[in-house]
């Protein structure tokens, strides 16, 4: 049987040949020459729309019965204009339409072989660690002693020539021979011992890299702020983050591991031996190099909340003998008296750009909440990216806010323990970065030769040092 399609095909041939093809003579009698020519015209415009319907036509039933032959017994779907398909409900299966907008994909993270290697100063770090190493000598031009140890050959340069990406040596005379100039890649200069007339009359070679180094703040080491003597240096080893190698002075004795497995006491048991709201201070820098400041506030402080003070700063506690401690391990007993503390108040003695000291570290050491006062930066050297570890100063507007907020932290035990939820965390990579960046470890020294090396070879973008 013909299809609906094909039977209304043929309706309209036969309308058309009736009405249209179908020969029409002229009127009897008529002569009329253009009477005449209209109707070929005609008749001719009735063929070109006949072809083209028929054309259409054929074309649906084609389409018609290319669909049937899916499926013979299904009748041909009829057309419904887009404007006119009514929108259906969802079926019960179907999941409701969501009511917020999705969120865009991340950007896919980029791929590890195309990131510079972070801790490329370590032999371990090397494509090959086995593969020979070039020595790169640096040289202790004065006085070092007191202020790090890195003329000792087994803590420093024992480890540093064993453990570096390069061979890196040092040569611990100070004011060495010309014949040891001559050798050095590096010469270290330590800013708060040096007299400024004392410089070598010219560089060893001209590759060498005079470097000026201090682990203090420039009230310590005033030619830090003599023009003239800081352009004598082609680098800068201090507190700054944006020196050439920054130095600063934490413990080299944890690892990024450590600090988030050092233990936190409970709540409950954080009970400031007796004042369970105390904030504890080892403050024994009272006057200098801006400290005036930190004691008025500490002063202050203690007008609104019981300050324990164990440094010779306002003491008003002596620091008991804790268990678990060898005698004379002070940086021991220190840690297991702040585990008993809520709060632990970490002031710098200035407010100085970049200048950390190792305070707060003590504080996230002893599972004690550093509360903060110095460096804008803080977080940078903070362990776990964009969460919080230390209470600042800064977000107050007086000791009376802090102290308040201190307060009400201290009675509430879920808002307190988000301070500590870092620790839960994968150690961070930037964190171990910023240890590794101690003037008492030997990689501070690692990072001295590795960045000789990436300066004279053009490859210092990305790293760190």
């Amino acid at each position: 049987m013909l299809s609906q399609q094909a039977t209304a095909a043929v309706a309209v041939l036969l309308l058309v040949y009736l009405f249209i093809l179908r020969p029409v003579a002229p009127p009897s009698g008529s002569n009329d020459e253009v009477s005449a020519l209209q109707s070929q015209i005609t008749h001719l415009q009735a063929k070109e729309a006949l072809a083209k319907i028929a054309l259409d036509e054929a074309n649906l039933i084609k389409e018609s019965e290319m669909l049937r032959g899916a499926n013979p017994t299904a009748a041909p779907a009829a057309f419904v204009p887009a404007a006119s398909v009514p929108s259906l409900p969802p079926s019960s299966s179907s999941p409701p339409p969501p009511s917020v907008p999705t969120p865009p994909a991340p950007a896919a993270p980029e791929p590890e072989s195309a990131a510079p290697n972070k801790y490329h100063y370590l032999k371990s770090q090397n494509a090959d660690p086995n593969a020979p190493r070039e020595k790169i000598t640096l040289m202790l031009y004065n006085q070092f002693k007191g202020f790090t140890d890195w003329w000792r050959e087994e803590d420093f340069m024992g480890p540093a020539r064993a453990e570096c990406s390069t061979e890196c040596t040092v040569i611990p005379d100070e004011r060495g021979s010309a014949s040891a100039l001559a050798q050095a890649d590096v010469v270290l200069f330590h800013v708060k011992t040096h007299n400024k007339g004392s410089f070598p009359a010219a560089k060893g070679k001209p590759d060498q890299k005079w470097t000026m180094v201090s682990l203090e703040q420039p009230e310590y080491a005033p030619l830090m702020k003599d023009a003239s003597y800081v352009s004598k240096f082609d680098w800068t080893a201090t507190y700054d983050l944006e020196s050439t190698v920054p130095t600063i002075t934490v413990s080299p004795h944890f690892t990024a591991p450590e600090y988030h497995a050092a233990t936190v006491l409970p709540f409950a048991e954080k009970d400031g031996f007796g004042e369970s709201a105390a904030i504890a201070t080892f403050v024994s820098n009272c006057q200098a190099a801006g400290a005036s400041s930190r004691y008025g506030m500490m002063e202050e402080l203690a007008k609104y909340m019981p300050v324990h003070n164990y440094g010779k700063c306002l003491k008003n506690k002596d620091e008991p003998k804790m268990e678990g401690c060898r005698d004379g391990d002070r940086a021991c007993n220190k840690q297991k008296v702040l585990q008993r503390y809520k709060f632990y108040l970490a002031f710098e003695n200035n407010k100085i750009k970049d200048y950390v000291s190792e305070k707060v570290f003590d504080g996230l050491l002893g599972g004690s909440l550093p509360v903060y006062y110095g460096a804008d930066s803080i977080d940078k050297f903070m362990p776990v990216d964009s969460m919080p570890a230390v209470i600042k100063m800064s977000d107050f507007a007086d000791m009376k806010a802090l102290s308040d907020f201190l307060l009400a932290l201290a009675a509430d035990e879920t808002k307190y323990n988000e301070y500590f939820r870092w620790k839960q965390q994968q150690p961070q990579e930037a964190f171990q970065a910023i240890l590794d960046q101690t003037a008492y470890k030997y990689t501070s020294l690692c990072r001295f030769c590795q960045r000789f090396v990436d300066e004279r070879d053009g490859l210092l973008g990305g790293q760190r040092y």
